[in-house]
């Protein structure tokens, strides 16, 4: 059995991480071949050559007709029975090697999330695909209530790669610093944070605190206007586009306020392997993997009032003994043990194992 994976867009460093880590996984094993189908000189290509997993590098617009014929060789030697779609960037591509193949492999695609405009790529994406690896069973039922069969639908979980990140790092100042990760744009829910940070702002007691911003976007500008206009601007630091793994570690607590999904699972995991607790917004994306007051703490979805109250609750709780930090970061370590690389690779495995099965059954049927 043979898997192409293919991913051409690295526009989101946290689904490029999620293919990387199944490649390494898939090739390091023993059930089965696979070579990664990338951008050539992107991310992917150079790290899928630091560990020797096996790597086509595609150059230019894949539409071309030479780059096709090239890959359509790759399908046929190769002898790929399942070509598994990554990205949505390379989902007309892969149909149209499936009907160049005359029916020998079947597709795989992954759908990550619902929220943003993803619902309007589904008809485009996910209804041509065999199976669709959806993460989590939240967005399998909002795939089926979209059109898409349940027979082709499965729930995964995305891999936590904790070597990845350095763990929290103890600060002396007396401070709580909330972060932020997640593009500038209005469905991340900054203005929830800010209406949350003015209401912060009036309540007596607390320790000194922050938020700082990371990531960049249309609304850098509203937002720090908003942030002045209100008086919370002595209180916020926004620092552009960072590496999470320098940010992370030392900050005290993450918020997750998205408004649509995108964006607050992946920063979630990353939380969980920092050591940081994590503070999302109700979502069913989020509430698929975070268990109220063991993982994290959900709150209503653009609620200011309840984030102001929890942010407080966190603030003073980080001042003091920190027992229910340590209760959610244990929770979030837990998590991170049950979503393992391997497991995600397992998981995969039995799914191209079902596919490939069907593959043969066509070919044996039709006496090829």
């Amino acid at each position: 059995m043979h898997i192409l994976l293919f991913h051409f867009d690295e526009s989101c460093p946290a689904s490029v991480r999620q293919t990387f880590l199944l490649a390494r996984e898939l090739s390091a094993g023993t059930a089965g071949d696979v070579t990664l189908v990338c951008t050539a000189g992107g991310f992917l290509e150079r790290e899928a050559r630091s560990v020797d997993v096996p790597v086509l590098p595609v150059g230019g617009l894949t539409g071309k007709p030479l780059t096709l014929m090239r890959l359509v060789r790759a399908v046929r030697s190769r002898e790929a029975s399942v070509l598994h779609c990554c990205d949505t960037a390379s989902a007309a591509l892969v149909r149209q090697l499936k009907r160049l193949s005359g029916g020998r492999c079947r597709t795989v695609q992954t759908w990550r999330v619902m929220g943003g405009d993803a619902a309007r790529h589904v008809e485009r994406v996910c209804r041509h695909a065999d199976a669709v690896l959806c993460h989590g069973e939240m967005v399998c039922d909002r795939l089926e209530r979209h059109g898409v069969p349940r027979s082709r639908l499965f729930a995964v979980s995305p891999a936590v790669d904790a070597g990845h990140y350095a763990p929290r790092r103890p600060r002396s100042d007396g401070r709580c610093v909330f972060v932020v990760d997640a593009p500038l744009a209005a469905s991340s829910g900054h203005g929830i944070v800010l209406a949350a940070m003015r209401l912060l702002a009036t309540m007596p007691g607390l320790p000194e605190w922050e938020v700082r911003l990371v990531g960049d976007g249309p609304d850098f500008a509203s937002l720090l206007a908003t942030a002045r206009q209100t008086g919370v601007d002595t209180h916020l630091a926004m620092l552009g586009t960072q590496d999470e793994r320098r940010i992370l570690p030392d900050a005290d607590v993450l918020l997750a306020p998205s408004l649509d999904g995108e964006h607050g699972a992946d920063a979630i995991r990353a939380a969980w392997c920092v050591g940081l607790p994590a503070v999302a917004s109700s979502l069913d994306v989020h509430t698929g993997m975070v268990r109220h007051d063991e993982t994290g703490l959900l709150v209503p979805v653009g609620d200011a009032d309840a984030l102001a109250a929890v942010m407080a609750r966190l603030a003073r709780d980080v001042a003091g003994d920190g027992a229910m930090a340590a209760g959610l970061v244990a929770g979030g370590r837990a998590e991170v043990l049950r979503r393992t690389p391997e497991r995600l690779a397992a998981a995969h495995l039995d799914i191209y194992r079902e596919q490939a099965g069907a593959v043969r059954r066509r070919l044996q049927s039709a006496g090829v």
